[in-house]
């Protein structure tokens, strides 16, 4: 790969990151709090089951 064509193919990237990168991050940050939220509710209910065998 020659200087040149690697330059345009790093500034293709970072012209598709500026106009994507909000969406991406809104991706991710939404995919993060979905498994945020399902190990809050796994611990709420794993919790809540050990709770109910002691009494």
């Amino acid at each position: 790969m020659s200087d040149r064509k690697f330059l345009k193919v790093v500034m293709g990237i970072l012209l598709l990151g500026l106009v994507g990168l909000e969406e991406v991050f809104f991706e991710v940050g939404a995919v993060i709090f979905g498994v945020i939220q399902s190990l809050v509710i796994v611990a709420a209910i794993v919790v809540a089951y050990c709770l109910g065998r002691t009494k």
